[in-house]
């Protein structure tokens, strides 16, 4: 696959980007969120509220539960158990408290966002987290593999060339990503490989 930098970074025409939305980009973690915004075209600033930077992934329940690793559980749920609906609703509050982050640090509402997703989540985990994300009140753009997520942020950040690999070692299976950066694209040589 291969990504024109050009698309990326907003140096395309002034009249499609003046059609674009202001979105935040949202890391929904296992352990904890981060939401971000790019202020220009290539430089994004994590967004800091009074409760910091970094978002719990947990939520108490009315019953004083305590419910962590919802985006794990979440995905792991058959949709016939009876769980399952107390993951999504815990993964709705989640995103709620996010968008209160976002509004506290930015003075100002932004309702679209771009979501990283474990690589090896399948296309029934990925709806899990829109939907989830969608009753929340965020209209999702996009979501994006987390090693992507993170070739993309490099590439665009940095004026360097050549073949890079980047590794994932998030909370689940070490997935990794070999790609190329040129003057004017991100080429990903290889699918996304997935470590159990």
């Amino acid at each position: 696959m291969r990504i024109a930098v050009e698309a990326l970074t907003g140096q395309a025409s002034k009249k499609v980007s003046s059609s674009r939305k202001e979105a935040v980009g949202i890391d929904f973690g296992t352990t904890y969120c981060v939401a971000a915004l790019a202020f220009e075209s290539s430089k994004a600033r994590v967004l800091v509220s009074s409760k910091g930077a970094l978002i719990p992934s947990e939520i108490i329940t009315p019953q004083g539960e305590l419910v962590r690793s919802v985006k794990r559980k979440l995905a792991h749920t058959s949709l016939i158990d009876s769980s399952a609906l107390g993951y999504m609703d815990a993964a709705v509050k989640i995103f709620r408290i996010i968008a209160e982050h976002v509004y506290e640090a930015l003075g100002h509402e932004v309702s679209c966002a771009v979501i990283t997703v474990p690589a090896y989540f399948d296309d029934l985990q990925r709806s899990q987290i829109h939907k989830a994300a969608t009753m929340a009140g965020f209209e999702v753009l996009r979501l994006i593999n987390e090693p992507t997520a993170a070739a993309i942020a490099y590439g665009l950040g940095h004026a360097l060339q050549g073949k890079y690999i980047v590794y994932d070692w998030g909370g689940g299976p070490l997935t990794f990503l070999f790609w190329i950066l040129g003057k004017a694209f991100l080429e990903f040589l290889l699918p996304v490989e997935t470590l159990p």
